[in-house]
């Protein structure tokens, strides 16, 4: 749990740290000269708002289910004997993306290594979960794949972002315990002494 507590934090600082650079660079006027301070806060308002409001409930959300995924996974390792097996489900609602809805169904075993880049959240308010299944209940699902078919399938739905975005949500936050890693733009430039 410490672990998480540091990432979370790091996230945090990082967060803050790209807010002050943004918003300290806004301190001068076009002539080089202080603004005043009523400027100086009216122009920083939407830094803000992206930062503590447009952002915020979304990282918050990806921390909540990151975290529900990650004890769902120990909770999972410890009855895979038992359950094998993992099926993919959506919110099977109509705000669910299109790509991952194509995962809907997917039953994998557990220990495959599709659940490493695959197991959710697979992007920014996804709501997809997995259920953990018996072998025999697994052989009579009409979408029992192995783990090379299903990351062919996967990779073809374009499930994950797309570029820099699609480092932060292919892995598996029970395996790495890590809900905000090193490839999230709030760390881009920052060294060890940043850190």
């Amino acid at each position: 749990m410490a672990y998480v507590r540091n990432n979370v934090f790091f996230f945090s600082g990082a967060k803050n740290a790209l807010q002050l650079v943004e918003m300290n660079a806004l301190l001068l006027d076009d002539k080089g000269e202080p603004k005043d301070f009523n400027r100086f806060m009216q122009d920083t308002k939407p830094i803000h708002e992206r930062f503590n409001n447009t952002w915020l409930e979304t990282e918050y959300n990806h921390a909540i289910a990151s975290g529900e995924m990650a004890a769902q996974w120990t909770r999972y390792q410890k009855d895979k004997q038992v359950f094998p097996y993992l099926k993919y489900s959506t919110a099977g609602d109509e705000r669910v993306r299109e790509s991952h809805n194509l995962l809907d169904g997917m039953v994998v075993a557990i220990d495959a290594p599709f659940w490493d880049t695959y197991y959710p959240p697979n992007g920014w308010r996804c709501r997809c979960d997995v259920t953990q299944v018996t072998e025999s209940e697994a052989k009579k699902a009409d979408r029992l794949m192995d783990s090379a078919k299903a990351q062919r399938h996967a990779d073809n739905a374009e499930v994950l972002p797309k570029g820099k975005q699609r480092a932060l949500f292919a892995k598996n936050p029970g395996k790495s315990a890590q809900w905000f890693d090193e490839q999230h733009p709030y760390f881009e430039g920052m060294g060890d002494t940043d850190m």
